[in-house]
């Protein structure tokens, strides 16, 4: 039976090739030519269901799960644990998921999974599925299968089976979570246990974690030259470094660069919890041994999961959606009241989530992006609104060609221009709401005839 990931691996790459007489050709070019056509993946027990709703969707056949708390390196914590939309990624990596009720399990059973089972996510179900609202035409939520299945490209008489198909693929990874029910203790742990409390060097369960480092916190420079930020010496015992709020990434002084990039993105983030520090050697090498949740290097904080760079990355893919489409953002009331309510709250809501970070273009934003868009890692449920807007958005890029330029400072769609943009909508099967298609009866006044001699 195919898989769900060779059925993604066929969307996402459909630009294929052949190889023929050593050399490479593109099969979109060839079948241009040919009486066959490249044939589509079959899924079973599927007929219903088109099966780009599953590429669409690879990443979050579990978005109805929320993550609790995580085992990492032997420590528990409930604190800056993996985002929600990543559980499906870490099912699909083999990776091991505990389904827990409301209650996290006690300390002893954690103690008996650090032991047997290692690294390991909590996660419990936050809602069902539903419908959703069947008028609505935007901003859907995560577990309404309106938008997660864009329902209303269906005939109504199949969205049961068309819902049912779905739910078939999301059971396979929900079967792969592993119930906190069925992880029983041992009698043999437990007496492991108690032989290991008699030993003296095992005694002190908790790293005791000592003496000072000086860290070289960045701050705005103040004048002009060639760094954006200053980094200035800050003493801090390790002792009470969890008391901390935020996040320091550290690194070595050859890296300056590199965090300078990352103070310049974070810096005028209105939802800040990131600082940048240079260490010296010395201190660099004590802190290889230090396992705390709010402390990592500059290549830890690029190459795994936390949610500041999602944050980041999907406010950078929102503001570079903005700048192709200002128009839009800057008739915002425009398109609410004279076209579709729904899509106006859904550029508000977007604007606004722009507007709280920095958005800066630079190498290390690059490599966060990269990373993300590897890994599908992104701030939902925006970036999935994020993807709704620009899907429909395509159909609005001639209302440039109305707007006002008299204004400079906020120009505005001619009112005149609203009965020509709602038939060109139509036309292009944009969905408006309901009102806007009524037509206005305008009376007609019958001419008099004049009899001519």
């Amino acid at each position: 039976m195919i898989s769900v990931d060779a059925v993604y691996n066929y969307y996402q790459y459909s630009d294929k090739t052949v190889s023929f007489a050593d050399e490479n050709f593109k099969l979109k070019e060839i079948l241009k030519y040919s009486e066959f056509k490249l044939a589509e993946p079959t899924f079973k027990g599927i007929s219903k269901l088109k099966l780009i709703t599953l590429h669409n969707n690879y990443s979050k056949f579990l978005q109805n799960y929320t993550t609790r708390a995580e085992i990492s390196s032997g420590r528990f914590t409930t604190k800056n644990i993996l985002s929600s939309g990543n559980i499906t990624n870490c099912v699909k990596n083999e990776s091991k998921v505990i389904l827990c009720n409301n209650e996290l399990p006690n300390k002893k059973t954690i103690d008996f999974i650090k032991d047997t089972i290692g690294n390991c996510i909590f996660v419990k179900k936050a809602h069902q599925f539903t419908l959703g609202s069947i008028s609505r035409t935007w901003g859907w939520r995560d577990n309404e299968f309106m938008g997660i299945l864009e329902l209303k490209k269906y005939h109504k008489s199949d969205w049961r089976q068309v819902i049912s198909e779905y739910l078939s693929v999301v059971k396979q990874y929900e079967d792969k979570l592993i119930p906190i029910e069925s992880i029983q203790i041992t009698k043999e742990w437990e007496e492991s246990r108690k032989k290991a409390r008699k030993v003296v060097v095992q005694t002190t369960r908790k790293q005791k974690l000592e003496g000072e480092i000086n860290f070289k916190l960045a701050e705005r420079v103040d004048r002009s030259c060639d760094w954006s930020c200053k980094f200035v010496s800050e003493v801090i015992n390790l002792k009470d470094f969890h008391k901390r709020k935020g996040i320091i990434v550290y690194g070595l002084e050859e890296q300056r660069k590199k965090l300078d990039d990352l103070f310049n993105i974070y810096y005028r983030t209105s939802k800040n919890k990131v600082i940048a520090a240079i260490v010296g050697q010395r201190d660099y090498e004590k802190l290889k041994n230090v396992k705390l949740h709010n402390l990592m290097t500059i290549e830890e904080f690029e190459s795994d999961y936390n949610k500041p760079i999602a944050r980041y990355v999907t406010a950078y893919k929102i503001n570079k959606f903005y700048v192709e489409n200002k128009e839009l953002f800057n008739n915002v009331n425009f398109i609410k009241d004279n076209l579709n309510k729904d899509l106006g709250e859904c550029l508000k809501e977007l604007n606004n989530y722009r507007d709280n970070y920095n958005n800066t273009d630079n190498s290390l934003m690059i490599s966060l992006v990269t990373f993300c868009d590897k890994n599908k890692y992104y701030d939902y449920p925006i970036y999935q609104t994020l993807k709704e807007v620009e899907k429909e958005c395509t159909k609005l890029n001639f209302l440039k060609f109305f707007v006002q330029k008299s204004n400079y400072y906020n120009p505005q769609i001619n009112k005149e221009a609203i009965p020509i943009i709602q038939e060109l909508l139509k036309a292009r099967k944009f969905r408006m709401d309901w009102e806007h298609y009524l037509t206005k009866e305008v009376p007609v006044q019958e001419e008099e005839l004049v009899e001519q001699d």
